[in-house]
């Protein structure tokens, strides 16, 4: 939990960032450090999980997000530094999503890094996918609106592999008293 928390905390405040208006670069100056705290949250349960299926899952995680990261990169090269009225609506759009996901977020540890990985991850998840959604409704740059969609596929199967594995994890176990 503390390492997941580190990471939250960090990607919060990379993602506050001043809006340049253009909503592409900003998707992109977003979306960064929410995928560098999905990877940090994924290397997490790799380092404390015991759930082999979540396990594998945190690994293609990492792996996707740090792709994603790359093509990121590479399309924010290609943007002009154009401005977009519909910038206001973007930043807006995405500030609520990641409000409703912060929210989400804030569980009660049920001492079981399995479980706590996967009710972490699910509003983390679905904040991207609320973001991809921002992009695909206010941006311009079609390697981005690209990305935003193969985002918003990838995260939902992840989503819904998530779910399936945390309906097989044991209870909770009740802390120890001692």
């Amino acid at each position: 939990m503390a390492k997941s928390g580190a990471a939250m905390t960090r990607m919060m405040v990379a993602m506050k960032i001043k809006p340049s208006n253009n909503v592409d670069k900003d998707f992109v100056a977003m979306m960064l450090p929410h995928h560098q705290g999905a990877i940090d949250m994924a290397k997490a349960e790799l380092s404390y999980g015991h759930n082999e299926p979540l396990r594998r899952l945190a690994q293609e995680i990492t792996i996707s997000q740090q792709e994603d990261i790359v093509t990121m990169k590479l399309a924010l090269k290609g943007i002009a530094s154009s401005s977009n009225p519909e910038e206001m609506l973007f930043m807006a759009k995405s500030g609520a999503a990641m409000t409703r996901m912060m929210a989400a977020m804030k569980i009660r540890p049920s001492n079981n890094v399995d479980k706590d990985f996967v009710a972490m991850m699910l509003p983390h998840h679905q904040g991207a996918i609320d973001m991809a959604k921002a992009e695909l409704s206010y941006g311009h740059n079609e390697p981005l609106r690209g990305l935003a969609q193969e985002i918003i596929a990838t995260q939902q199967q992840e989503i819904v592999a998530m779910q399936l594995n945390e309906r097989r994890l044991p209870p909770p176990s009740e802390p120890s008293p001692h």
